[in-house]
């Protein structure tokens, strides 16, 4: 389902797809299943775990309460829409009393069944941030799920390794340093699930770089830096990429990109005004599929 989310100083809006017009609606396309009968909707703050979610059965209005056995972020659907997948996520209590999460495996709920179960990995993971980089998502066909690898080595540029594990949280290869799942994309996977998107960190001041890696192989076919502003935001197709560009004028556009890192055909153009303590609502996740016609 198409869509996307605007985002401002203490405003939010979402918007989908009716015909060839965008209305402004309450259903993030991120939260529906993938046949469209779902959605699922929590409300606990940003960055704040989840203990509960609830699943709205979008054809009979009927409303199902999920309990979830730890604290959990990240919720996402699985690509059949049978699972909903949550990285799972162990509070610490610091010496100074602030509390931090440690990542410790993830959540699966069976919508059929509606039963939630608690998988551990190895190892376990600090995070600085929940639902952001360093939650599971799942792989192209639903078999696994993804999650990044703390480098450990005090790397500069800072190159995450990913991690592949099967349902019952046992690993099945690891991609090495190809950097880490981008968070402004729904599905970082080609429409084929052939090839998937990561990006590299590098130093506050330098350019970030973007990778298309292959799944099967973990071969990396393409390295492009990108600008300050520069951000992924899913496939148009098996060949090209979506990125935003914001220029001097603060205009973005969220321009098709060819897989040799050619800019092409311009999609949407923004304008943000800034403010000294507030912005103006912008775009900030893109939820669009190609129609062929």
């Amino acid at each position: 389902m198409d869509g996307y989310l605007v985002t401002g100083h203490e405003k939010k809006a979402i918007y989908q797809r009716q015909g060839d017009r965008f209305v402004k609606t309450s259903q993030d396309p991120e939260n529906l299943s993938p046949d469209g009968r779902w959605r699922v909707t929590w409300s606990a703050a940003e960055e704040t775990p989840l203990r509960k979610v609830v699943l709205v059965d979008r054809t009979s209005g009927r409303r199902l309460t999920v309990r979830l056995p730890v604290d959990s972020g990240a919720p996402k659907w699985s690509p059949n829409g049978k699972f909903l997948l949550f990285t799972a996520y162990r509070p610490v209590r610091e010496d100074d009393d602030v509390v931090t999460h440690t990542r410790i495996g993830f959540v699966l709920y069976d919508v059929a069944n509606r039963r939630s179960r608690l998988v551990k990995v190895n190892p376990v993971q600090p995070v600085s941030q929940i639902d952001l980089y360093g939650a599971f998502g799942w792989n192209a066909d639903g078999s696994g799920v993804l999650a990044n690898l703390d480098p450990g080595r005090g790397d500069d540029p800072i190159v995450y390794s990913l991690a592949l594990y099967d349902l019952k949280g046992i690993r099945q290869r690891v991609y090495p340093d190809v950097g880490e799942l981008p968070a402004t994309a729904p599905a970082p996977f080609s429409p084929s699930g052939a090839m998937f998107v990561t990006r590299t960190q590098k130093p506050f001041g330098l350019e970030d770089s973007l990778r298309v890696v292959r799944a099967e192989t973990g071969a990396v076919v393409l390295r492009m830096n990108l600008g300050l502003f520069t951000e992924f935001y899913g496939w148009y197709d098996e060949k090209h990429l979506i990125l935003s560009y914001r220029n001097k004028k603060m205009i973005t556009t969220f321009e098709v990109v060819s897989l040799s890192g050619k800019r092409g055909t311009t999609l949407i153009r923004e304008q943000i005004v800034a403010g000294p303590a507030s912005y103006e609502p912008h775009i900030t996740r893109l939820h669009l599929k190609r129609r062929d016609r």
